[in-house]
């Protein structure tokens, strides 16, 4: 929504994506990104211990590059609580109206809540996760990669 006219008001714009009224300017989408993370590890066992994290919570875990060089490895976090709803059609059309605003606004929150659990979820497991590598590399024992298996 963008105001066209000084005289538009904050609750034309936060009532204009519902209302009945066709918007020459089309398709209008709702979108909630859920967690997306990218993260460069210093090498293969601080890789393995952020994705083993990761898969105790999310489903969309992976090793982006894995040139454990100079550039370490990336690994890719995506967490699956994520909305994509057209609120508008190609013709302006309102799919919604006021009567759904609250089924919406619960909705949306319910999402964003569930995210927030699962992110706090993956915090405390990456917290352990570090602790056990970090007392493998204080005691000298081999690769920690070699608990993936």
């Amino acid at each position: 929504f963008a105001a066209r006219d000084a005289d538009e008001t904050r609750e034309d714009f936060r009532a204009a994506p519902l209302s009945p009224k066709p918007d020459e300017d089309g398709a209008l989408w709702l979108r909630y990104e859920p967690l997306i993370l990218h993260v460069r590890c210093a090498d293969a066992d601080a890789a393995a211990a952020l994705m083993r994290a990761a898969r105790t919570v999310f489903k969309n875990v992976g090793l982006q590059a894995s040139s454990f060089g100079a550039d370490g490895a990336c690994v890719a976090v995506v967490g699956d609580e994520g909305l994509d709803m057209p609120l508008r059609d190609e013709g302006g059309r309102a799919l919604f109206g006021d009567a759904h605003v609250p089924w919406l606004v619960a909705t949306l929150n319910d999402k964003h809540e569930r995210n927030w659990a699962k992110t706090r979820r993956f915090e405390a497991a990456l917290r352990d996760e570090v602790d056990a590598l970090a007392t493998a590399r204080e005691g000298g024992v081999g690769p920690a990669a070699a608990r993936l298996r």
